[in-house]
Parts: structure tokens; C-alpha cells; sequence
């Protein structure tokens, strides 16, 4: 069926109301905010449901009672509720006509966009509608629940599911007291599905990181299965900092039982945190990557905000700075992360799990300092494999031999 309305909402690209589309769910990030931002190579209209207020600002125009406010219809009956000549019980039933028309052009946008974009709680919204999808894509499906995956089953009446992610990164973060819910809701469906062996499939080629950077990870994490794309070349990392041999790695040592607990919980590690203000402070000063391109991740909260007390100025609101869980699914050029452990019994934490070392090191596109204290670290297995890597390679420092120098000479150098 084809109406004047549905033409007005698509223009030329008119999608059938007997065919909608896909819906693809996000996960508790509300990555889909990034697939509505992304240019899609067949042009196909993505619709983000949810209310305005809870999307990302950048796609808050997509959503469906955004897109509905636009429609030139609301928009006359809007004029002609503003009207002062009207009476006030003219003006009333114009504005209950507004209410109306809004919400029938926001279901129309639901039942019949090519791609509607959700959180999988968010996808409640997609229940009244009487409608079915042919599948549901979920994304960081190693980091959805089982409730909060049927909830977007149970809204779109899939008939196919497609999960994507990455089930040796973390997995779902259950809040509760009780250890027998954690352990239930924190085995997420892709998981479980992959456990039983339903069919999947490795992607294996990468176009985030460079060879150097994929280096390690591909091998430890991934049986050497995951490439770059056949004649990638090595990227430069970026100016204002002295990358050992020009490799875009760097671990630099730090000393040794310098974390701070807190009374209120978790940790922090003041000069972790004020060494990584001062390294991404020269590398801005080079100019040639800018703060947005910049993330600084730790794995505590504490941490994240010593971080950010240490940054200043215009650097301190434009950088990312966040724990590893909240960056799980991102990329940026440029990425320091703190390890923040440093004490005498080599107690990590939740930093032995190998997950959470596979996030913090797979998400730089042009260059990774890591900084931490190395005897504490290698308490863990896994993070020894890193440091010897890094030492074998190079890229093993001391805090102490980082700025003896001039930037500039050790660039020279490298």
C-alpha cells in the first residue's frame, strides 16, 4: 500500500508497507545510535526508535517522534494551533489533532522503515505495533542478556536472529547482590549458543588496527585467525610522542606500590593518572590529532576521574575518558590506558580477567601506551604474555627514560 502520507515520509525512496524492513537491537550502549550515524553504502532510511531524550544528540533528529515533528502536516497543524484568533476550545481539539497525527505518522515510521534501530529494552516501544520483522541483528551480543535479548525478540516477532560480537570480551554486567543471578544473567546468549554449537562465523579480516597492533591479540586471543586486509600498510603513529622503533606500542613502567584504595571502594593510581595527562597533553600539542581522537581508559572508576582532575582546559572536556567496560565496541586513533594495580601482594582484581585485557588493547587505529607497573602486573599470565611481547619487541620502557630527552630528539632517534 502506498499512500500520499508514506510518500511524504521517504520521497523517492518509497518502502512498501506490506515489506518492512530489518530491525537491528543495540546493546546497552545504545551502539545503534552509531549505525543510524553511519553512511550506509545502499542508502537505506534507518529510523531510530526510542524517545529523543535517551539517543545520542547527534541522532536525535532520526528518531521516530523527531522525524513525526517534521512532517509537514504536524507541522501546519502546529501553525494553526498557535493562531491567537482561535478560541481556547478551538485551540485545545487543534492540539489534540496535533497529538494524534504525530503518533500516527510515528507508528507509520515504526511499521515502515527499511531499518529501525533499538535497545533491546527500548524495543518495547515496537510491541503495539502490529507488525513482524524478518530478523533481528543483534549487536554486542556477548554483552546482552538473555532478558534483554527476548525483549527484542518478543517486540519485532523476528523470524531470524543474527547476533554479532565478541564472546572473549566482556561479558554482560549484571548488577545485583545475589551470586547465583550474576552467574545466570552474566553467561550471555551468544555464549550459550556458541557453547551448544549453533552454526557461527569468524570474521577475520580487521580494519581497525594496524599489523603491529594486531599482532599480539590475533595470536593470543584468536589462534592467529584475525588479518588485515591484504597489502595494509604500517601506520605512523602520531607526532609528540617518542614510539619505541616507531612502533605505534608503547608499555611504560611505572614504580611499584602506587595504587590508592578508597574507602567508598575501587582504586586509583595518581601517578598513572598524572603520567598519561602529561603523554597525551605533548602528543595534542604536536597537532596532529585532536582531542576528540583521543581516549584514555582505566579499568576503575576511581581512576577515570583522577584522570580527568589531571587534565586541563579544553583537553579535559574533549577527550574520552572512561572505564574499559563503557568502551567496549568503540575505536579511536589514539588510546592510553592505565592499568592503575600497583602493590606489594600483586592483587589485580577483576584486571586478570583476560577479557577485559582483550578490550583495552583492541581499540587504537593508530597508535597504544599503556602504562602500568610491571612487576604487579605479571602476577597475571596473561598480561606476562603482553609484557614479554612488548619487551621482545621493543616497546618495554621506564617511566624514568620517557622524557630524558626532547620529544623531537627521540623521534629523530626512533
Amino acid at each position: 500500500m502506498r499512500t500520499r502520507r508514506n510518500e511524504e515520509l521517504y520521497g523517492e525512496k518509497v518502502v512498501r508497507v506490506s515489506k518492512p524492513g530489518e530491525t537491528r537491537m543495540a546493546d546497552r550502549f545504545n551502539r545503534g545510535d552509531i549505525l543510524v550515524l553511519s553512511p550506509d553504502r545502499r542508502s537505506l532510511f534507518a529510523v531510530r526508535a526510542g524517545r529523543p531524550a535517551t539517543v545520542a544528540p547527534a541522532v536525535r533528529h532520526r528518531t521516530a517522534l523527531a522525524l513525526a515533528d517534521q512532517h509537514p502536516e504536524v507541522m501546519g497543524l502546529r501553525r494553526q494551533a498557535q493562531n491567537v484568533s482561535l478560541a481556547p476550545h478551538e485551540r485545545s481539539a487543534v492540539s489534540a489533532k496535533v497529538r494524534d497525527v504525530r503518533e500516527e505518522v510515528c507508528q507509520l515510521l515504526l511499521r515502515t522503515a527499511p531499518v529501525v534501530v533499538s535497545s533491546c529494552v527500548g524495543a518495547s516501544q515496537l510491541l503495539a505495533e502490529n507488525v513482524s520483522f524478518p530478523m533481528v541483528v543483534l549487536d554486542e551480543g556477548s554483552q546482552a542478556t538473555e532478558p534483554a535479548l527476548l525483549c527484542a525478540l518478543a517486540a519485532a516477532k523476528a523470524e531470524q536472529l543474527v547476533i554479532l560480537g565478541d564472546t572473549r570480551q566482556l561479558p554482560p554486567t549484571v548488577a545485583s547482590e545475589s551470586v547465583e543471578l550474576r552467574q545466570a544473567l552474566g553467561f550471555s546468549p551468544m555464549a550459550r549458543l556458541e557453547k551448544i554449537g549453533v552454526g557461527q562465523r569468524t570474521l577475520a579480516v580487521q580494519y581497525r588496527m594496524p599489523p603491529e597492533l594486531l599482532r599480539f591479540p590475533s595470536r593470543y586471543f584468536y589462534e592467529s585467525l584475525v588479518t588485515c586486509p591484504k597489502g595494509r600498510a604500517s601506520t605512523r603513529p602520531p607526532k609528540g610522542f617518542a614510539w619505541p622503533g616507531g612502533q605505534p606500542l608503547c608499555f611504560i613502567h611505572l614504580g611499584h606500590d602506587l595504587e590508592v584504595g578508597h574507602a567508598e571502594g575501587g582504586k586509583s593510581n595518581p601517578e598513572e593518572a598524572a603520567l598519561a595527562a602529561r603523554i597525551v597533553t605533548a602528543i595534542l600539542d604536536a597537532g596532529e590529532v585532536s582531542p576528540a581522537n583521543v581516549a584514555i581508559i582505566a579499568p576503575y572508576a576511581r581512576q577515570v576521574d583522577q584522570i580527568r582532575e589531571q587534565l586541563v582546559g579544553a583537553v579535559a572536556s574533549a577527550c574520552r575518558v572512561g572505564t574499559v567496560d563503557s568502551f567496549q565496541g568503540q575505536e579511536t586513533d589514539l588510546v592510553i590506558f592505565s592499568a592503575t594495580r600497583s602493590n606489594e601482594l600483586g592483587d589485580m582484581g577483576f584486571l586478570q580477567d583476560p577479557r577485559r585485557l582483550c578490550v583495552a588493547i583492541t581499540r587504537a587505529r593508530r597508535g597504544l601506551i599503556l602504562v602500568g607497573d610491571v612487576r604487579t602486573l605479571r602476577r597475571s599470565h596473561h598480561w606476562t604474555a603482553l609484557i614479554d611481547d612488548c619487551e621482545t619487541r621493543g616497546c618495554l620502557i621506564n617511566a624514568a627514560d620517557l622524557f630524558e630527552c626532547p620529544v623531537e630528539e627521540q623521534e629523530e632517534a626512533a
